[in-house]
């Protein structure tokens, strides 16, 4: 199993992901629908957990790089 980390562009191996504290565990099925949206196009149907999970590695992605939190996510969460 591998993860997931923002500040080395996102999936990692396992030995790469221990290099990188913030970096977090990501199940395969996760990095798979990951490759598939970078792919296809938005809005395909996928397991639940997945898309939770998808979901908070983009949010940690992109508050990694934006070096802010997304505020806004939070609500459209609700």
């Amino acid at each position: 199993m591998g993860g997931f980390s923002a500040g080395q562009g996102g999936a990692v191996c396992e030995r790469c992901w221990g290099e990188d504290e913030g970096a977090f565990r990501v199940r395969p099925d996760s990095i798979a629908l990951l490759a598939s949206l970078l792919r296809s196009e938005f809005g395909r149907p996928a397991e639940p957990d997945a898309v939770v999970e998808v979901t908070d590695a983009l949010r940690r992605y992109a508050e990694y790089h934006l070096e802010r939190p997304l505020k806004s996510l939070r609500l459209l969460a609700v």
